[in-house]
């Protein structure tokens, strides 16, 4: 009976793991001919090896927000390469590519804890600096044709920050509508308290 058991555990763990694995998206066009470019170019694998790339539908993306974010994932390249790198490892000289080097396995957390820092100083600043930058530009700002020209501006900048992040379509919009409604406000009130 115990034998029985943990072949249903076994089991029940490869059935939760294949559904894992049906569960990841696809990979682009543009992801697959980019690791194609990348294996031509610096010829880790051996041509027999490079076949995988034939069944474009059998390959999937693991981690599709990781590349969502390239700038954040250009960020975190650049500071592994720069502090976490050792010219002395031999691992990394084991292949002629410049942008693969080897990064121990804490090395890797303790760059994901940074750009977790990093993102969340960077928005808060941007979220601040896009209301409070137009609000003050506005308090000076006399002609209405240049007081609209500034609520467009902050409004268009404040919708391309937004849109920069994970937020879906319907945020993107609501978050913009409310930011343009705010702005439209303070310029009635900057307005009404000017006359």
């Amino acid at each position: 009976m115990a034998e029985i058991d943990i072949a249903l555990k076994d089991y029940d763990k490869a059935l939760f793991n294949c559904s894992k694995i049906f569960g990841f998206p696809a990979a682009s066009v543009k992801n697959i001919e980019q690791l194609s470019q990348w294996i031509d170019d610096s010829q880790p694998l051996e041509a027999e090896e490079q076949r995988f790339l034939e069944d474009r539908s059998d390959i999937i993306t693991l981690r599709e927000d990781l590349l969502e974010r390239g700038t954040q994932l250009k960020l975190a390249g650049f500071l592994a390469k720069k502090y976490l790198t050792s010219d002395s490892d031999p691992r990394n000289h084991l292949n002629s590519d410049p942008n693969v080097y080897y990064i121990p396995d804490d090395g890797v957390l303790k760059i994901a804890g940074f750009l977790k820092i990093v993102v969340r100083v960077v928005v808060t600043i941007t979220a601040a600096a896009t209301l409070l930058i137009p609000i003050v530009i506005l308090c000076f700002v006399k002609t209405p044709r240049w007081q609209m020209f500034t609520i467009v501006i902050s409004t268009l900048t404040f919708s391309a920050a937004v849109a920069s992040t994970r937020a879906s379509n319907g945020e993107i919009f609501g978050a913009t509508a409310a930011y343009a409604a705010v702005m439209t406000v303070f310029l009635g009130s900057v307005v009404n308290s000017s006359t």
